[in-house]
């Protein structure tokens, strides 16, 4: 049997209410040689018997099965059992183009890419339909910076599979933020990037989403681990500046979101996990408070 040209994974989880249009529009690509993987997370609503009726009329739907671990898990549990040349994502609540996958995996066949982006899209809220792009730059590591902090997500990308089995690439098992510890260290280690734009992704912006649920604890202990994940790839010292850079912006935003307990707890794990992070922006009694409890537990 032949190898697929791509490989599209998606996580599901409870989304039988926007379901069927994505997979409709996976089941409508134009590009011949296509396996979709629909990674059922534990849904405890209708998705999975939708997932089986479209894969039970058409085989290039696999189905796979499991307890409830979240989407990073559910993506890895895909990128495992994916045959395709290359590795795509489609998030299960959003939708692409008929053509999206033949445009990007045409581009990155043409450019030679580990890495090929889909630097325009459409994100949707409501009703509302609104055009977004990456701006690109011929000078490649200024685009990769420009990706890793704008357009980190996995889903408007295409990666070569072999490149990311020997770069033993995965997704975070966390709450949130998963992707970006598969996604940035891909971009980062690539030598060849490709893009186009002519191939839309069409984003649903949900309030209730993961993403966008109010920030918890473990959420602030989490972070920087995933930080380190990303870290503990053979990066070069100014791909690690820019991971680490990152880091200080996602913190940023973690800081503003949270009250005095989630800052320190999120200072205690990002010297845990990272011990060369300095922090010099506000919330100084946070930082130094967790530096305080992380120097006991160290000596103690």
């Amino acid at each position: 049997m032949r190898a697929s040209k791509v490989s599209v994974i998606v996580p599901v989880y409870n989304q039988q209410a926007y379901l069927k249009p994505c997979l409709q529009s996976l089941q409508n690509q134009t590009l011949p040689d296509i396996e979709i993987i629909c990674v059922n997370d534990g849904s405890t609503d209708e998705s999975l018997t939708l997932i089986n009726h479209f894969a039970q009329s058409d085989k290039r739907f696999r189905v796979i099965n499991q307890a409830n671990q979240g989407s990073g898990a559910a993506r890895n549990a895909g990128i495992a059992a994916a045959q395709g040349e290359y590795l795509g994502f489609v998030d299960a609540d959003d939708w692409v183009d008929k053509d999206y996958f033949e445009k990007l995996y045409d581009k990155a066949k043409e450019q030679n890419a580990e890495v090929c982006c889909a630097v325009c899209r459409k994100e949707i809220r409501g009703t509302q339909e609104q055009a977004v792009s990456t701006p690109v730059f011929k000078d490649t590591e200024r685009f990769k910076k420009q990706l890793v902090f704008t357009a980190a997500h996995v889903w408007s990308k295409l990666f070569l599979r072999r490149f990311i089995e020997d770069k033993h690439l995965k997704n975070a098992e966390s709450r949130r933020e998963q992707e970006i510890a598969f996604s940035i260290p891909a971009v980062l280690l690539a030598r060849r990037i490709g893009w186009t734009d002519e191939a839309y992704y069409y984003y649903r912006v949900q309030k209730g989403s993961a993403c966008r649920r109010p920030l918890s604890l473990r959420d602030c202990q989490e972070l920087p681990g995933i930080y380190a994940q990303m870290l503990s790839y053979p990066l070069s010292e100014s791909q690690r500046h820019i991971v680490q850079e990152r880091l200080k912006t996602n913190i940023q935003y973690y800081l503003r979101q949270v009250g005095f307990k989630g800052r320190v707890a999120l200072f205690k794990s990002v010297m845990e996990k990272i011990p060369s992070f300095v922090w010099e922006g506000p919330y100084q009694t946070a930082y130094i408070c967790a530096k305080i409890f992380t120097k006991r537990r160290i000596q103690g």
